[in-house]
């Protein structure tokens, strides 16, 4: 599978996961959501990417935003702040970021939730989302 697929397949589930959420919550409208999702179009095609070439399960938040920061510069785009890029991932990478110890230091972690318990994910990003507010 090239770059270009794997893109591909990723954006489509994320706008089809944004159209399930916004069917869910009529509140917010369509236009604001996708609006979101193409500002940030190179920066998802720069994580798909990214999430594809390393496993980033049990790795520290810091160490997969400068990788993802390296990816943004080859790709000459801005990309998005370590936080902005943190809570991205947890809404829609099917992440989770908890504290773990590596070599007696505390780190922050992404770990990958399987498919099949995305509802967990999305909790937890809406409870990120609203603590920002």
């Amino acid at each position: 599978m090239d770059y270009k697929e794997i893109f591909e397949k990723e954006f489509e589930r994320i706008i089809n996961q944004k159209i399930d959420e916004v069917m869910e919550n009529y509140e917010k409208t369509l236009y604001e959501e996708l609006s979101t999702l193409a500002l940030n179009i190179n920066s998802i095609r720069a994580i798909a990417i990214l999430t594809h070439i390393i496993d980033i399960n049990y790795k520290p938040t810091n160490w997969v935003y400068a990788i993802y920061r390296k990816l943004c510069d080859a790709m000459k785009e801005p990309g998005m702040s370590n936080i902005e890029f943190s809570r991205f991932m947890v809404k829609w990478f099917n992440c989770i970021v908890i504290d773990k110890k590596i070599n007696g230091k505390k780190h922050r972690v992404f770990v990958k939730i399987p498919d099949d318990n995305e509802d967990a994910v999305q909790d937890v990003a809406k409870v990120q989302d609203e603590s920002k507010m």
